[in-house]
């Protein structure tokens, strides 16, 4: 392919992956994006393969596979300092952690997300950090500090336009209100 054809084939390639994969179709969204790595033509577009595939592996709880996808991808995205492809790397790390009970390392990766997120200048990964540290403090069990980071995550999500995100926020936000017997709020 000419040279100005390979990295928008790479792009569409993952952009493909991340719409399969948000479809719910995990074996074909990692099909795509195993061939965005195989056709990756620098470490920018692997390390974006790579997240893409830890994703997809954290949905079908394949552990093991996604944070090993997650460490390579770190390796590449230090390598040429891509700090929102850093922040996404953390974020999905927290994730994994989250299932497995890894409360403190949950924390870690998703404080980590934030800041490589507000480096990278972007709010929406600003917003999913901290529900993702909301998640590690619901987690804890410490309900106050996890409603904190709910509330201030989806006050960016308003800010900015990110109803998704606000809408899953807003129900974590409301089970902290319901273990701290809040239910009138």
């Amino acid at each position: 392919a000419p040279i100005g054809f390979r990295r928008p084939h790479a792009s569409l390639r993952h952009f493909a992956g991340e719409t399969l994969r948000e479809l719910g179709d995990i074996e074909r969204a990692t099909g795509t994006f195993e061939q965005a790595l195989a056709g990756a033509p620098d470490g920018t577009a692997q390390c974006r393969a790579w997240i893409g595939l830890a994703g997809c592996m954290r949905i079908v709880d394949r552990m093991d596979e996604g944070l090993e996808f997650l460490d390579r991808a770190e390796i590449a995205a230090k390598a040429d300092t891509l700090n929102a492809e850093l922040s996404d790397i953390h974020y999905l790390r927290g994730n994994f952690y989250f299932p497995m009970g890894r409360t403190d390392d949950c924390l870690h990766e998703h404080e980590q997300a934030r800041n490589f997120g507000q480096l990278a200048g972007q709010p929406e990964a600003e917003a999913r950090a901290l529900g993702g540290l909301g998640d590690a403090y619901y987690l804890r069990g410490q309900m106050g500090r996890a409603e904190d980071h709910f509330n201030r995550c989806v006050e960016l999500c308003r800010q900015n336009g990110f109803e998704r995100l606000e809408v899953v926020n807003l129900a974590m936000r409301a089970n902290t209100r319901a273990y701290q017997l809040r239910t009138a709020d």
